[in-house]
């Protein structure tokens, strides 16, 4: 809404509409958690699950006397 008084008038965003640098920054870290952030939960759900069993070994020599 590029005009408050015309509320109904409705375009895509250009570069001009964002001016404070700190903006874009936050702007841009958020877009970087949507895109990578499934990643880090993913991750840690993973690391929270139980241990996979190692299958035991047999203390039985193949040389038996």
């Amino acid at each position: 809404m590029p005009d408050g008084a015309k509320p109904h008038v409705i375009r895509n965003l250009i570069e001009e509409d964002i001016e404070e640098i700190a903006t874009r920054i936050k702007l841009r870290a958020e877009i970087w958690k949507l895109h990578v952030g499934f990643l880090k939960a993913g991750a840690l759900s993973i690391s929270q699950e139980a241990p996979v069993a190692q299958p035991a070994r047999s203390t039985k020599t193949s040389r038996q006397s």
